[in-house]
């Protein structure tokens, strides 16, 4: 909106990382118009971006702006938005002229946003008013209902806030149950059914995202017999509900009934906003990450239905590089290579992936999993080149993401196979000593992997082209790490067992005169190691 962030870079940047942290959890940022302020000589450039004036823009970024900014920025992690889509939501209410979540709607702010939907309406019924004497009764009337709407209103919005600041998260149980949550809405709101099934949904999501799941299935079951009771059987509210109902059932292990809840979401914003629509895509995708996890085989068609519409509804409402777009299709061609289908995972994993560079690290572990499946679907097809190049983009993500120890030296010895069974053994080497390096420098010696580490880069070492220097590079990396044990264990170790007997293998795999005991001055093993 005002082209910057909340905080200036260069101000989080000088105290370092622990006061950064400080800063952004206390401080409050500056309102959209106090920023645009800060910005000085720049605001010229910003409106020019888009495409009006400073002033102008500045009486854009107030009101409903403002409020859904504020909202979105919240220290409180109970009063931001649920979710993405949410926050979206709010911004396409805002474009309609349509009461905002972000601010409380009371009856001034409902009546203003009805004027300014309506303004042709308004005038022409403020100019009829005007000649009519009986019009200052009505208008009487009209702000005494107003009084107690605005007393309603602030009423709920106390009560709001009592939900919020009074919840003790750490509790056993909830400190105001569903029936006395109930009571208390009926006395302020009587059988406002609607504004009674509003509060306990709010309820319901603080207690869901506290993990109190078992909690808010209870409260959420209440809230749909009263939504039922108020709003149209196709209602977006209802199709809200059953969502977080099912959402809720799904974690708490109760698939069918899970099932059900997202059946009759999907069913309500098909007809409400119609198949291809944003609404719709998302409980399509809810359904099929349920059936997913379910992994019943009859469902597969079911599932590949699902995950294709709700794709086709992301690209068409968010473009091909939005971050919904990318999770689905990541989604939907781990599915696919899952259940054997690579070729058909493959150009669905690609798109998912060039899309997706740029949110690579706020993707997380979907991303990683992109990139793995990629490369096994790659594997399996025996595309050396394409899998190699994927893997290699998995390391490097790996590594940029602070990955290091044993999460990194797992990795890289899973590389290290795959290139020394595909022969590239160049590679293979250059990623055996970083293997090796990184064990050195994170695990303790003795350490399993440790010792991988270091048997991987002798074998790479001797599977090569198997010059003297090569051979002996790896005799003297064996011999030094069979002393290093040696020395920090006793004889009936497991570590020193497992060098010495790597070590003899070495010998006899390449036919070198030696030992693992001639190593450290004594004589030849009197039982053999294995082959």
């Amino acid at each position: 909106l005002v082209g910057s962030p909340p905080f200036d870079a260069s101000q989080l940047a000088e105290g370092g990382l622990a006061q950064m942290s400080q800063f952004i959890r206390e401080t409050e940022p500056p309102g959209l118009g106090q920023r645009f302020t800060m910005l000085g000589a720049d605001r010229t450039t910003v409106a020019q971006r888009r495409g009006t004036e400073p002033d102008r823009l500045a009486q854009a970024l107030r009101g409903d702006l403002q409020s859904i900014i504020s909202k979105a920025l919240e220290k409180d992690r109970t009063r931001r938005y649920e979710s993405a889509s949410q926050f979206a939501d709010d911004v396409e209410r805002h474009l309609r002229s349509e009461p905002i979540l972000a601010v409380p709607p009371s009856a001034l702010y409902r009546l203003r946003k009805f004027i300014r939907r309506n303004r042709g309406w308004v005038a022409t019924a403020a100019l009829v008013t005007l000649a009519l004497a009986a019009g200052l009764a009505a208008a009487t009337v009209g702000w005494l209902r107003a009084e107690r709407e605005l007393e309603r209103s602030e009423a709920m919005s106390a009560f709001l806030q009592e939900l919020h600041v009074g919840f003790d998260p750490f509790s056993d149980e909830d400190s105001l149950g569903v029936d006395e949550l109930i009571t208390r809405c009926r006395d302020l709101f009587g059988e406002d059914h609607a504004t009674i099934g509003s509060l306990l949904f709010t309820r319901a999501s603080l207690l869901t995202s506290w993990g109190r799941h078992r909690e808010a299935e209870s409260v959420l079951t209440r809230c749909l017999e009263y939504q039922r009771k108020s709003l149209a059987p196709g209602h977006e509210a209802l199709a809200a509900t059953l969502g977080a109902l099912g959402n809720v059932r799904s974690m708490l292990g109760n698939k069918n009934a899970a099932r059900v809840a997202f059946e009759e979401a999907l069913a309500i914003h098909r007809d409400r906003f119609g198949p291809d629509s944003l609404q719709a895509g998302e409980s399509a995708q809810n359904l099929a990450g349920l059936l997913i996890e379910v992994g019943d085989p009859a469902d597969e068609e079911r599932i590949e239905t699902m995950l294709r519409e709700a794709t086709d509804a992301f690209v068409a409402h968010r473009g091909d590089d939005d971050t919904r777009t990318v999770q689905i299709r990541i989604i939907h061609g781990m599915w696919l290579q899952s259940r054997g289908r690579g070729d058909a995972a493959v150009p669905i994993l690609e798109s998912a992936i060039e899309g997706g560079r740029a949110q690579a690290k706020n993707l997380g572990d979907l991303w990683i999993g992109a990139l793995n499946s990629l490369t096994i679907a790659h594997m399996l097809a025996e595309r050396v080149p394409e899998a190699t190049a994927t893997y290699e983009e998995l390391l490097e993500h790996l590594r940029g993401r602070g990955m290091s120890g044993s999460a990194l030296v797992t990795q890289l010895h899973r590389f290290i196979t795959f290139l020394v069974q595909t022969d590239q053994v160049v590679r293979a080497e250059e990623v055996a000593r970083e293997a090796l390096e990184v064990s050195v420098a994170a695990l303790p010696l003795g350490d399993e992997q440790r010792h991988d580490s270091v048997r991987g880069l002798a074998n790479v070492l001797t599977g090569g082209v198997k010059t003297e220097a090569a051979l002996d590079e790896a005799e003297a990396l064996l011999g030094t790490y069979f002393r290093e044990i040696d020395a920090a264990f006793d004889r009936d170790d497991a570590p020193w067992v497992r060098a010495r007997d790597d070590v003899d293998r070495w010998y006899r795999a390449t036919g070198r005169e030696g030992s693992a005991l001639e190593l450290l001055g004594g004589e030849a093993p009197s039982e053999p190691a294995q082959p």
